[in-house]
């Protein structure tokens, strides 16, 4: 296969920015930075690079997991320890969670269907 598969997800209420990397090869950098900057990540393929920007993406549990004790602001952090599949299915036409909260759950059929969903029981949210 040539070229080079990736997935973004980067919405401005999300508190993260996180790119899948399927195959090829993705170099990351932080904004106002550029591509010589040693914080600078080159992804390789089946990895995840999440860049926290608000502590409100820690509520997300996939992001949690990505993170797994590392600084959580300001930093690109890279792992390997994710599914996949779980990032691309929506390239197949499908949604795929594990593990996720009923709220970010929620937050995701909202943004693919252009509905609103009111969880009114604070105890579903979780």
């Amino acid at each position: 296969m040539l070229g080079t598969a990736f997935d973004v997800e980067a919405y401005s209420t999300d508190g993260f920015v996180r790119t899948t990397l399927v195959n090829g090869q993705v170099k990351l950098w932080k904004n106002g930075e550029n591509e010589g900057s040693p914080d600078a990540v080159m992804l390789e393929p089946n990895r995840q690079a999440v860049l926290v920007r608000d502590l409100q993406a820690l509520r997300n549990e996939s992001i949690r997991k990505c993170l797994s004790g590392a600084p959580v602001t300001d930093k690109i952090v890279v792992s390997e320890s994710f599914n996949v599949e779980t990032n691309v299915s929506w390239t197949d036409g499908r949604l795929s969670f594990e593990n996720e909260p009923f709220e970010i759950i929620a937050k995701k059929l909202e943004r693919r269907f252009g509905v609103e969903i009111v969880i009114q029981d604070a105890d579903l949210k979780q």
